[in-house]
């Protein structure tokens, strides 16, 4: 799956959820690497819903997803997604989202 978008973010409902897509993207042999990953919750068993305020988790910027308490406000084009809910995944390239995948 080739692309030219340099700034391609992941949002991710958990890191769980990000560990998931990212190891589906290798096996599949999705190589450009994510400029940003960012989680809604910390965990799968987190019941919050901050991010329907847009706050997501910074993580590491790896396949290991380390969640840290650092909180960013995403983009209003985000924010709009999630206002029933968060999927499993989306990515956007800077502020506009491109993908939304829900895996079930």
């Amino acid at each position: 799956m080739p692309t030219s978008r340099a700034n391609l973010t992941l949002w991710a409902e958990s890191p769980e959820e990000a560990r998931v897509f990212l190891a589906r993207c290798r096996r599949q042999g999705f190589s450009h690497r994510f400029s940003e990953i960012f989680v809604a919750k910390r965990s799968p068993k987190n019941r919050s819903n901050e991010y329907v305020e847009g706050q997501y988790f910074c993580t590491s910027n790896d396949d290991h997803v380390t969640v840290y308490e650092d909180v960013i406000l995403a983009p209003q084009s985000i924010i709009a997604l999630v206002q029933w809910c968060t999927c499993d995944v989306m990515i956007s390239d800077g502020a506009s989202p491109i993908a939304v995948i829900e895996d079930t």
